[in-house]
């Protein structure tokens, strides 16, 4: 008898990605993730990480070196996007500088920006 015949499953493209990191370790994730759970998206599609620090220079950092990963992998395409997501409040009054770097660099490196203000967990409660 011959081999039982197995077809390989072809892979379903996955459609533009969209890597989010973001500066909360709880609420920030949270709510990404069930938006993603919500649209049906697969993980692949919504990419959500929460960096190791909370100030949006580490945080463009992160978005550029996950991102630069991805291309390294080729799980990247022209079309994805890659966006840095922290409150704006704090950060602002805290250290000038660092937010001003954080805002050139994400700029030189086409990383998009989602700046809450005063808050994130206030912007979920109003919508």
């Amino acid at each position: 008898m011959g081999k039982p015949f197995k077809r390989n499953p072809l892979k379903k493209p996955v459609g533009n990605k969209i890597l989010i990191a973001c500066e909360g370790e709880n609420t920030e994730i949270i709510y990404f993730k069930a938006i993603r759970q919500k649209l049906r998206l697969p993980r692949e599609q919504i990419i959500v990480i929460s960096p190791e620090g909370t100030d949006p220079l580490t945080i463009v950092n992160e978005a550029i070196a996950e991102r630069d990963e991805l291309k390294y992998n080729r799980a990247w395409e022209k079309d994805d996007s890659a966006w840095a997501v922290f409150d704006g409040d704090e950060h602002i009054d805290n250290n000038y500088s660092r937010w001003c770097e954080a805002l050139l660099k994400a700029e030189r490196n086409k990383i998009n920006l989602a700046i809450s203000n005063p808050s994130i967990e206030f912007w979920f409660l109003i919508h």
